[in-house]
């Protein structure tokens, strides 16, 4: 199922139906909200030290949507699924069901997200990525034994990205959300444990936003 579209998900939806929501952090289908100064494509959205420009900045409006008032009027059996990372977001279900499949930043020398996978029976979750550069748009394959994401790992200076954020951080520069088209993003298939990754884009340039057709014969991208 396309995931920018919820149409297509609403005939699937019968009376009774137990809809689970995911309580974690939200990220749009992209890379990472923190720039590095290598990340960013050549373009006129983006500053010499390859941060996002802006013309203008004003406090966001609260949402009229945000009052949770009413929430267990639409929602119920709500519960938070990934409780042990720093961040997690965009998760998205196998097509039984069994799993889900997101990204999220673990502590330690990579502050970028990483692509894991929860068996929502054990609620045990494995690393599918391979843990070094940035990661993002996962899916799982509908009939085979696969995952597919998008990473920079194959980046020479994917290590000294992930030295230059943590230095950032722990610089206490405060900087404004942003999305880094880092070119260096291709899309890759891997075994279902994270084994054997193998690039199908191989291509100069941002390749991300992956998703199977209902089949798994063929995939939906961005480039």
């Amino acid at each position: 199922m396309p995931r920018n579209s919820f149409t297509p998900f609403l005939p699937y939806l019968k009376k009774g139906s137990i809809v689970a929501v995911i309580l974690i952090a939200l990220t749009a289908c992209g890379p990472e909200g923190e720039q590095s100064g290598y990340g960013a494509d050549d373009s006129s959205g983006y500053g010499s030290d390859g941060m996002a420009a802006a013309t203008s900045w004003a406090e966001p409006t609260p949402s009229i949507y945000a009052d949770v008032e009413n929430e267990s009027d639409l929602l119920s059996n709500t519960r938070q699924l990934v409780t042990d990372s720093l961040r997690s977001g965009e998760g998205y279900f196998s097509a039984d069901g069994r799993e889900l499949i997101y990204q999220s930043e673990q502590a330690g020398d990579n502050p970028f997200y990483q692509i894991f996978v929860l068996d929502l029976a054990s609620g045990v979750s494995r690393l599918v990525s391979p843990g070094v550069g940035l990661t993002t748009c996962a899916w799982i394959h509908p009939t085979q034994d696969l995952v597919m994401y998008s990473s920079t790992h194959e980046d020479p200076n994917a290590q000294a990205k992930q030295a230059e954020e943590i230095a950032i951080r722990e610089s206490g520069i405060e900087r404004a959300y942003g999305w880094d088209y880092d070119r260096h993003y291709d899309i890759y298939i891997a075994n279902s444990d994270g084994s054997d990754p193998r690039n199908i884009s191989n291509a100069e340039g941002y390749d991300a936003e992956g998703s199977y057709s209902a089949d798994g014969s063929q995939i939906l991208f961005a480039s």
